[in-house]
């Protein structure tokens, strides 16, 4: 109780951000928010790479407001208050929400379904992600960044990568 007060203290003493890695529940809860999704449009699962993730949490720990240019696929998300944790599920759903914009007749990459792309890229392996908050930056108290192995959204592939939804197919719980 006396360590959680401290902490609280900090938290109010203090304007930097605080990171918080994944634990592993945490990670099985992006593995499976992903893995729902893929199944719905023939992408393999993809597995948690700690590796990834250790990149995503140091880019996210940097409260960033664009993406890294980190060599991986990337989604970011944001939100505030800090106090304002919307969990992994939804924050995955906000990416895969922009579905109904992406022209499967016309493929290629739109900024407008570039989030969701990447979440369903069939040749994306692994994933990571990381958290941040306290990030004293407008509107965007909470960071959350994802990166993605190997990365999608390359012009000339999403015929190839990127499937339309099929209703046939149930989503199958995850293991890290």
């Amino acid at each position: 109780m006396w360590s959680l007060k401290l902490l609280t203290a900090m938290l109010i003493l203090s304007w930097t951000s605080i990171s918080m890695a994944a634990p592993p529940t945490e990670a099985q809860e992006w593995l499976q928010a992903h893995n729902n999704y893929r199944t719905l449009h023939g992408a393999p699962p993809v597995i948690w790479s700690s590796t990834v993730a250790d990149s995503a949490q140091a880019y996210a720990d940097t409260c960033p407001s664009v993406h890294s240019e980190s060599g991986y696929g990337e989604n970011l998300a944001w939100s505030s208050p800090a106090s304002h944790n919307p969990g992994v599920s939804t924050i995955v759903q906000w990416w895969y929400n922009e579905e109904p914009l992406y022209d499967y007749h016309n493929p290629g990459f739109n900024s407008k379904t570039g989030h969701f792309t990447q979440v369903i890229w069939k040749r994306t392996t692994e994933i990571g992600c990381g958290f941040a908050t306290n990030c004293n930056i407008p509107g965007k108290d909470n960071v959350w960044v994802c990166q993605y192995n190997p990365p999608g959204n390359y012009s000339g592939q999403f015929t190839e990568m990127i499937e339309k939804k099929t209703c046939s197919k149930s989503p199958q719980p995850t293991k890290i």
